[in-house]
């Protein structure tokens, strides 16, 4: 069964003047967002039970579990797959 472990960017820690409670904030928020996309990119995936849940003990790191899966190297690319614009036929997909 495929594994993955997900850790948040920590680039902000010592670098910046930004308050610990924001920063913390920060990295939360970041953490519970991958954890959204990632259950959505999971759900177009057809993956029938799968585990996909924060973990460590300050909840940095995401654990995703695909039992069943048939394709990983697509798993893989879906959820490593960065959002912007997409290319459709050879072309930029048109401006609202």
């Amino acid at each position: 069964m495929p594994r993955w472990n997900v850790t948040a960017d920590r680039q902000l820690t010592g670098r910046s003047g930004i308050p610990d409670a924001i920063r913390q904030q920060v990295e939360a928020t970041s953490v519970d967002t991958t954890l959204t996309v990632l259950r959505q990119r999971v759900d177009e995936l057809g993956v029938k039970e799968p585990i996909i849940q924060k973990q460590g003990s300050s909840g940095d790191r995401i654990v995703v579990e695909l039992p069943g899966l048939e394709d990983p190297e697509r798993a893989k690319g879906v959820l490593q797959d960065q959002a912007g614009p997409r290319v459709e036929g050879g072309r930029l997909p048109a401006r609202a």
